[in-house]
């Protein structure tokens, strides 16, 4: 918990977390920036003291904390938007109205462990539909890219002057490019079925659901991981569930591989100002230089001392910039080395 912490402290939403006794644990400098309060004027107050409910209807702040953790679905509990002020005894202040998204903290499995509130104003935006995009000659030279990469491994190991050390890296090498091929075939083809053969229409997603499909899904495939999240209850974005998946997917999974085991990851999000949803998959794990941030959405080949390529990435993040940009919404990244990596994107939030 105390990495997910250091993770939540630094996103860029107004961020307040308690544990299962209600008392605040974090309050995060975004929140310290928006209220004027500062995390050691509030830690360990119960956050009915700070935040004060005027709705009351279903507010995991007024609820029961035993019926949210004895709740089949604890994500989809509450409304997706509440109302209040802020006011702190010994402060002479005006009373600071707010509106919050609340939602309880639970894990993968769904098992809560505190309350999380994202402080924000109540916008509604206009609804407006995303712009396809082309995909077939960008599709056709990647795969072409790692199936010329299989040739000549294979040639070069058939005549025995291959650059690997040994012929089981070198059929590694293989085993990995035709994966990526498949990947990339597999996923930028959905792409094009979804926007250019007319199966595309903006509809409602749900972005809780989705995340903890998307999961639970990972985790059948790479083990367990510290995954914490935390989102607005009730929360959609409108879009298409398949390429939500998508980039949810290849975010999460880029953390899973390149942060380790033993790092933690936390997927969050917020309604902006401007009415688009910004989701967050952080992680603490070893972080990249800022080079190589300049480059992270290109495709881009790894050279061996003797100059051999040895691997090619960049694809999966490709592919989901270009399903976020055909979505309407934006992704960035922010990272440090040893202080781990932050993609973020935003899409345009459902409105009844």
């Amino acid at each position: 918990m105390h990495n997910s912490i250091h993770i939540l402290q630094e996103i860029p939403a107004p961020l307040v977390l308690t544990g299962l006794d209600k008392r605040i644990m974090l309050f995060n400098r975004a929140a310290e920036t928006m209220t004027g309060y500062s995390m050691a004027e509030v830690h360990n107050l119960l956050i009915s003291d700070l935040i004060h409910c005027s709705s009351q209807d279903n507010c995991p702040i007024c609820a029961d904390m035993e019926s949210l953790m004895a709740s089949e679905h604890p994500m989809a509990a509450g409304e997706s938007m509440h109302r209040g002020y802020l006011s702190l005894k010994g402060r002479q202040r005006q009373k600071q109205p707010v509106y919050y998204k609340a939602a309880p903290v639970a894990d993968s499995k769904g098992t809560v462990s505190g309350i999380s509130l994202l402080l924000q104003p109540k916008v509604k935006p206009e609804i407006s539909a995303p712009q396809p995009v082309d995909l077939f000659g960008l599709l056709a030279h990647q795969v072409r890219t790692y199936m010329t990469y299989v040739a000549v491994t294979a040639e070069a190991m058939q005549h025995g002057y291959s650059h690997f050390d040994s012929q089981q890296e070198g059929l590694q090498f293989i085993q990995e490019q035709a994966e990526k091929s498949a990947d990339v075939l597999q996923q930028g083809l959905m792409l094009i079925r979804v926007l250019r053969e007319g199966l595309f229409t903006p509809e409602r997603v749900d972005l809780c659901d989705t995340v903890q499909s998307v999961i639970e899904g990972l985790e059948a495939r790479h083990g367990e991981r510290n995954i914490m999240i935390s989102l607005p209850v009730q929360s959609y974005v409108l879009g298409n569930r398949l390429l939500l998946e998508l980039i949810l997917e290849n975010l999460v999974q880029n953390a899973m591989i390149h942060a380790g085991h033993e790092c933690s990851i936390a997927v969050t999000a917020v309604t902006n100002d401007d009415g688009m949803i910004a989701v967050h998959v952080a992680d603490d794990g070893k972080g990249m230089a800022q080079e190589q941030l300049q480059t992270l959405f290109q495709p881009s080949g790894q050279k061996s001392s003797s100059g051999a390529i040895r691997s090619f990435h960049g694809m999966g993040l490709l592919l989901t910039k270009m399903a976020v940009e055909s979505l309407g919404g934006k992704i960035w990244v922010k990272s440090q080395p040893s202080r781990g990596t932050r993609f973020s994107f935003s899409l345009r939030e459902f409105v009844e």
